[in-house]
Parts: C-alpha cells; structure tokens; sequence
C-alpha cells in the first residue's frame, strides 16, 4: 500500500468511511440501495489494499472471508425487501400484475419526482388496484396498503441488521487486518 502517497490514503480513508456511512443511515429510506453503496466502498478498499495480501495469510485470509461474506449479505438484503414485500401484499390477496403495476409506478415516479414520490406512488397504486378491483371496499384496500407498508419496513429492519454485520466486519478488516488503516 506504500505506492499511494499519505495524503490520498488518508482521502480513501474517508471516501470508503463516508460511502460506509452514507450507505447504513441511507437504509432507512425504503427505496435507497444501501447495501450496495456500502459494497462498492468496501471493494473501492479491497482493491487498493489488495485484499490485506501484504499483510500475510491470516490477515488476507480474514479479509476474503468478510468480503465473502459481505457480498452474500448485500446479495441476501437486497433480495429480501422484494420477497418480503411481495409476500405480505399477496397474501392480502393483490394480484401479480398490481404488485408490478405498483413497482412501475415507483420506479416511474422515482424518477421523474424524488425516490421518496416514487415510493409513496407505489403504495397508492396497490391501494387504488385493490379498492377498484374489489369493488370500491376501501377496508380491503387497505389493508392490501397496510400490508405492504408493513412489510416495507420490516424489509427495512432485516436491511439494517444486514448492514449492521456489514460495516462491523468491513471496520474489523480497515483497522485490526490493514496496517494502515
């Protein structure tokens, strides 16, 4: 790691903190790829301390383990709100082509408006499908809306744990396995 002068190590420092940050207190908005944003500042530092190579077997051993792992988790969060979602709003009884009608209208709103307008579209579409395709019954509808909601935030708590593990383990691997970290 010598070939990068103090300096831009000590910015790296705080580019893969910062993204680390960004990306932990970033899971509490619903729509906000987190995990991902962690991922790509944990292999930003990967890259450059070559996976603690230089720092012998078991340090780079530890680091390919956590990386590993880590990886599996980003892969594991960002699957699991979508099943969870889904889930919880099927069993409620909405249709396949609502659920996708309603990921549509967030992904659409997202990005014409804020991702926050995206996801409050989203939840108004499985409310306005339910409460036109059962017959105006805004109960049932509701509950289809509560469902989903719910389930986005417990989405967002399995997330959070998943990110917990993630910057834990990535600061185990920058300050005890990385000599200069």
């Amino acid at each position: 790691m010598s070939w990068l002068p103090e300096g831009l190590h000590w910015g790296l420092v705080a580019l893969t903190l910062g993204l680390q940050l960004t990306g932990f207190f970033g899971l509490l908005l619903v729509f906000f790829p987190g995990l991902t944003v962690m991922w790509i500042g944990q292999l930003i530092w990967a890259i450059y301390t070559q996976l603690n190579v230089a720092e012998g077997a078991t340090a780079h051993g530890w680091t390919v383990g956590i990386f590993v792992l880590n990886t599996l988790l980003m892969i594991a969060g960002g699957l699991s709100d979508n099943v969870i979602m889904v889930g919880n709003t099927r069993r409620e009884g909405v249709p396949w082509w609502g659920i996708g009608l309603s990921w549509m209208a967030m992904i659409g709103v997202g990005f014409v408006a804020t991702p926050f307008g995206g996801l409050l579209a989203g939840f108004l579409t499985i409310f306005m499908v339910q409460f036109f395709r059962l017959g105006q019954d805004w109960r049932k509808a509701y509950r289809a809306l509560r469902a989903m909601v719910l389930s986005s935030m417990q989405a967002t708590l399995f997330k959070l744990g998943f990110g917990l593990i993630m910057l834990v383990s990535f600061l185990v691997v920058m300050f005890f396995l990385t000599s200069r970290g």
